[in-house]
């Protein structure tokens, strides 16, 4: 876990960036589809690229899972920008598909991080969230923009909260 404690930062910086993610979609629940689109396209590049940074120091030998994650993130993310005229059927599709793969790798991450002797849980909490989120986007995809707004932003806040907390217990090791 030395790299994650020295890195600590990367992993505040991925929290803070879904909890603004999350404010902002709070605040303006009325804005147009196309500007959750960036919001979350946004969101998601900074948290693949996160990764992107932990897998090319190795973090804690687990290359491949970061890779993974950042796949996902910035996969997501370049999608969301290349095609911003997203149908709300297909935002679904991609905001459900980004949600079930991130809870699986965030769970993944956790037990490998807690097998290092790390107290996870809020992160294995933030996959099971994240993995429900997506089955319920996929099992209700008549729910309105609204409605999916709110529940983005929820999960956004929640993952973010995750993160930052995690973040900031591994900056106590790294003193």
């Amino acid at each position: 876990m030395p790299t994650l404690v020295r890195n600590w930062w990367l992993l505040v910086l991925r929290g803070a960036a879904a909890i603004a993610f999350g404010l902002f979609t709070l605040v303006w629940p009325g804005t147009s589809l196309a500007s959750l689109v960036l919001l979350f396209g946004a969101y998601s590049l900074v948290e693949g690229f996160t990764s992107l940074v932990l897998a090319f120091m190795r973090a804690e030998g687990r290359t491949g899972t970061w890779i993974v994650h950042a796949i996902v993130g910035m996969g997501a993310g370049i999608l969301t920008f290349t095609y911003p005229g997203l149908t709300a059927v297909a935002l679904y599709g991609i905001i459900a598909g980004w949600a079930i793969a991130t809870g699986i790798v965030e769970i993944v991450v956790a037990a490998v991080l807690r097998d290092a002797g790390a107290a996870v849980g809020t992160i294995v909490f933030a996959g099971i969230v994240s993995i429900f989120f997506g089955a319920l986007l996929i099992a209700l995809p008549a729910a309105g923009v609204l409605a999916l707004v709110s529940l983005v932003a929820v999960l956004a806040l929640m993952s973010g909260a995750a993160w930052v907390s995690f973040g900031m217990r591994l900056h106590r090791f790294a003193r």
